[in-house]
């Protein structure tokens, strides 16, 4: 949704003169509109009826409301965020306190409106009632459905969840980080199945096996994410079968128990699908698990964004990937290493240096405590590949000084319009002809800035 303007309204001290403001505003060009409340406790939430009958009389095209209270010290601790209010065609709604339900109710079962909704009950002594917000969801026209809990969904809960699902038109369903009744997990991957979901999001849920058995080859999913659910290496093959034939395009099994045991079967999903991203990192994959999947990359066009590794891989994973890169369609690679890392120029990196030059990627993030040198030395190959964004994480060995001296002449030869130095990133600006190195400084003590 864009925003085109931006009210912020703090506390019950400053509402009469903000209300003003309110009201003031030049609503015949604001189409869009967002405003944001932030309440010193939810007592003070009364208020919200009040804006909504100012808001009504403005018939405004989209409208959300950003509802916070804050705790001591300043900190937001539950937050009401995007409320629905489908009398001006608002698209988004997000739930996070019990208090809010009864407005909620009231605008969700018929609401011609609303493409996205969501609840969150991020704190164990909030009360959220999900099975309220669930069983009102409007199944015509809900394209999009988050839900993100500290607290399990019970059976009825997920039951309730499963046959909306099958009944609606949902393309995106994100469950990150909501624990599941573990009776129910098979039940609700046949639902999704048998839905028109497209994109699904279910990191960190808990999930057993029965969840991906439950999965048919018939899925319509294309994008999903199941990180951070250890599942073992049997259930992965039984589940790697399912998806060779199936309309998969992204895939995040990250931290879910993959093993070498699992390398012929992901090869073959690879081979027999069109996959354009997969996320294998933080994985117990040895060299030889590398070298096989690089080997089948030769032969694979599909493939554009591959993240591997792990916090206990050694740095010879470069002489692997260096071996084939140049003959890959990656785009995107990223790779993640331990913190041991041989910190020396030694022969695999500037193999995977040379090999760097003339690979065909886009985009290369490297997670990994290098030197200035070998953050130099990558830079370096920006001259002679198409490299348009490199990112550096952990990168607590990097003088600033020196890098930011060199920095100037890499970027006068090379495309680069993206750098990422840890938490420093530098963005190309195009502007009257000229191009501007912008600086967003987020660490401080490391500060690099100049003009091109």
């Amino acid at each position: 949704m864009l925003i085109d303007s931006d009210i912020r309204i703090f506390g019950t001290a400053y509402f009469t003169f903000q209300r003003k403001t309110f009201h003031n505003c030049k609503w015949s060009d604001i189409r869009n509109y967002q405003v944001t409340i932030i309440f010193s406790n939810p007592e003070e939430m009364w208020f919200f009826e009040d804006l909504i009958k100012a808001t009504n009389e403005q018939h405004l095209d989209a409208l959300s409301f950003h509802l916070e209270w804050k705790d001591g010290g300043g900190y937001f601790s539950e937050t009401t965020r995007e409320l629905i209010n489908p009398y001006i065609k608002s698209r988004d709604a997000l739930l996070r306190h019990e208090k809010m339900m009864s407005y909620l109710k009231v605008y969700l079962k018929d609401s011609e409106y609303l493409e996205s909704a969501s609840f969150h009950a991020l704190s164990q002594t909030l009360k959220c009632n999900a099975y309220d917000f669930i069983e009102s969801l409007p199944l015509k026209s809900l394209k999009g459905l988050h839900i993100r809990s500290v607290l399990e969904l019970t059976s009825i809960e997920v039951y309730t969840l499963a046959n909306k699902i099958e009944e609606s038109n949902l393309s995106y369903l994100s469950l990150e980080g909501t624990p599941l009744h573990p009776r129910m997990h098979y039940f609700l991957g046949q639902a999704i199945s048998k839905s028109k979901i497209t994109h699904l999001w279910a990191p960190n849920c808990k999930l057993t096996p029965l969840f991906v058995d439950a999965i048919s080859r018939k899925t319509p999913l294309k994008y999903i994410n199941l990180a951070n659910n250890p599942l073992g290496d049997i259930r992965l093959n039984n589940f790697f079968k399912t998806l060779a034939f199936s309309k998969v395009r992204h895939l995040n099994i990250e931290r879910m128990g993959l093993t070498d045991e699992n390398t012929s079967m992901l090869i073959k999903v690879l081979n027999n699908s069109e996959i354009q991203s997969l996320n294998i990192k933080e994985n117990h994959l040895s060299m030889n698990f590398y070298e096989c999947l690089f080997q089948s990359l030769l032969q694979n066009t599909s493939l554009k964004t591959l993240l591997i590794g792990s916090s206990t891989m050694h740095f010879s994973l470069l002489n692997v990937v260096g071996q084939t890169l140049e003959k890959t369609n990656l785009n995107y690679l990223g790779l993640y290493h331990g913190p041991a890392i041989n910190q020396a120029i030694d022969t695999d990196f500037l193999l995977f240096v040379g090999n760097l030059k003339t690979a065909k990627l886009k985009k290369l993030a490297i997670f990994s405590a290098l030197t200035t040198q070998q953050v130099i030395l990558i830079l370096s190959t920006a001259q002679d590949n198409n490299l348009i964004e490199i990112e550096f994480h952990n990168c607590k060995y990097v003088d600033g000084a020196s890098l930011a001296h060199y920095l100037k002449k890499i970027l006068e030869k090379s495309s680069l319009l993206k750098l990422t130095v840890d938490f420093i990133l530098y963005q190309k600006i195009v502007q009257d002809e000229k191009t501007y190195i912008q600086v967003k400084k987020e660490k401080p003590g490391f500060q690099l800035a100049f003009i091109k």
